[in-house]
């Protein structure tokens, strides 16, 4: 299993209420969505799916809205992606 945060701001401070959608690939699959709380929103992925050494889980988002709020990251599909070592 692995975590993401999902940190949301504003001309540089936290934005409340913004909702995240979001999908988990190569280690796992599965789908988040959440609501950002003081900025922030922790996803968190389902059981390993397939084993590899290392392990490597990738978050993608698919939107990212709150109006008037514009998405700035380039492209809604940014993605984080976390290497698990053994």
């Amino acid at each position: 299993m692995a975590t993401a945060t999902i940190t949301v701001t504003a001309d540089g401070s936290p934005l409340d209420g913004v909702s995240i959608a979001g999908r988990w690939s190569h280690a796992t699959s599965d789908f988040d969505t959440g609501m950002t709380t003081n900025g922030s929103l922790v996803v968190t992925s389902d059981e390993v799916r397939w084993r590899g050494n290392p392990l490597t889980f990738v978050f993608t988002l698919d939107s990212v809205t709150k109006p008037p709020y514009t998405y700035e990251g380039g492209s809604i599909s940014d993605s984080i992606t976390v290497t698990q070592v053994p």
